[in-house]
């Protein structure tokens, strides 16, 4: 019985360990936070007005998208989000300005369907807020995001930080000598590598020799301790020279 009720423990600790994939574009993401700047005000002159109710309308987060922030009732210029398509998400407080009725407005990424969630619910002639991390849209269209209202209301947003994506990164390789392993005819010898250096991991080795009467006798990678090993065998007439040697690697900046 203690050994059945051990494995269904170990079962669930298992189905709970879940890991973020490097590069996820959901679970990768690096935060720059931002001095907060209003890119909605739907109370600007020539941004539309009011969102009349049951109706959606749809904004730009960043003004490399296409837009600009004063078209919808925001702030000139850029907001200090970078004018570049790796913006995943983007932190925002939302926010109602005496809407007719009660009710709520949802926000989801532009292009997509809209969920069956609301961002804040409100009561008439409310002047409410609600922070959110939006998702923005990533198929390159003209907008970022859009909201949708059950009642007719004005409606502010605010950027406050945005979520970079992931940017993938080649490994940075190099490769390590041992000296020359001078071999007699009929003899053996061995080689290690040198360790690899703070901050590179090993990723494999292997050996070679000047003749081809040597034979490698041995070929091992300790992963553990970041060296190549290689040991020979000269079956020839003559001295032979081996060499080990090992890749060693990492991602720059980690």
């Amino acid at each position: 019985m203690k050994k059945l009720i051990f494995a269904a423990l170990m079962t669930i600790a298992s189905s709970m360990n879940t890991y973020a994939a490097i590069g996820d574009l959901s679970a990768d993401l690096v935060f720059t936070p931002i001095t907060p700047c209003r890119i909605v005000d739907t109370r600007g002159a020539g941004a539309g007005g009011v969102i009349p109710a049951g109706t959606k309308r749809d904004f730009v987060a960043w003004v490399g998208s296409g837009g600009v922030y004063t078209s919808q009732g925001g702030k000139a210029g850029t907001c200090g989000l970078p004018a570049s398509s790796d913006i995943a998400a983007v932190s925002v407080n939302l926010l109602v300005i005496a809407p007719a009725a009660e009710g709520w407005i949802a926000a989801w990424p532009y292009g997509e369907v809209q969920p069956l969630v609301s961002n804040l619910n409100f009561k008439a002639g409310d002047v409410l807020a609600n922070s959110a991390i939006l998702k923005i849209g990533q198929a390159g269209a003209s907008k970022d995001f859009s909201v949708y209202t059950t009642s007719t209301t004005h409606f502010v947003a605010d950027v406050t930080g945005y979520y970079s994506k992931p940017v993938a990164t080649a490994l940075q390789c190099v490769e390590t000598e041992s000296g020359n392993v001078s071999i007699l005819a009929g003899s053996t010898g061995t080689s290690f590598t040198p360790v690899c250096s703070a901050g590179y991991t090993i990723t494999g080795g292997g050996c070679t020799s000047n003749i081809f009467d040597g034979r490698v006798v041995s070929s091992r990678t300790f992963v553990s301790a970041n060296y190549h090993f290689c040991a020979w065998k000269n079956e020839g007439a003559g001295a032979m020279t081996g060499v080990a040697y090992s890749t060693c690697c990492r991602i720059p900046g980690r």
